[in-house]
């Protein structure tokens, strides 16, 4: 089993994940990414405002990263008229 932390990073400023997870399939951590940016992005909505431009940083113990994703990619926005 490895611990993996995942950092949010929102342009240059990073919000550490001080505890991490233990993962025992790292092929689970892109979907674990998505359901992590999603749960901000609905937080977000609630309060009014959206942030695309913050993303999900996965990094192993040695700091590695692990996993990368963008909350423009978490997301579809569809509008219609």
């Amino acid at each position: 089993m490895v611990r993996y932390y995942f950092h949010l990073r929102d342009g240059g400023e990073r919000l550490l994940d001080p505890q991490g997870t233990d993962i025992d399939d790292p092929a689970q951590l892109e979907r674990m990414a998505l359901k992590e940016a999603r749960a901000v992005i609905s937080q977000e909505a609630l309060e009014g405002e959206i942030n695309l431009g913050q993303r999900i940083e996965i990094e192993d113990e040695a700091g590695n990263l692990a996993h990368s994703l963008s909350f423009a990619d978490a997301v579809r926005i569809i509008v219609t008229e």
